[in-house]
């Protein structure tokens, strides 16, 4: 398993410079790049980082390339992906998220009942 080449290779197809992810993940670029040439390994908790800087379909991509087979959405969990992006979160982007779930129930709710008045 080649972490680094897996790792380039999603940044490659998602259009994710080093440049942008060393900026978001406070990684220096220089040791971005030397990890995708396979130059030098990442640590767990640097890589842990990087991959938390990523959109969700690219930790996923990741993940499946590391594993040699697609992952199921539902093998990582959205708890531990919201619990990562939670901190990241100014208070209206939380309460924007908050609302969209208390919409999302509410919908859930109302369709239950037309459901049940069938």
């Amino acid at each position: 398993m080649n972490s680094g080449y897996n790792f380039d290779k999603v940044l490659r197809e998602f259009g994710i410079s080093a440049k942008h992810l060393a900026a978001e993940s406070g990684i220096s670029e220089n040791s971005i790049s030397s990890f995708r040439k396979g130059r030098k390994s990442m640590t767990c908790d640097n890589l842990r980082v990087l991959l938390n800087c990523l959109p969700f379909e690219a930790r996923q991509r990741f993940y499946s390339l590391e594993l040699g087979a697609s992952v199921a959405p539902s093998a990582i969990s959205l708890r531990d992906s919201l619990r990562d992006a939670l901190p990241q979160l100014d208070c209206s982007q939380k309460k924007e998220l908050a609302m969209m779930i208390v919409e999302s129930l509410a919908e859930r709710e109302s369709r239950s009942q037309v459901a049940l008045a069938k």
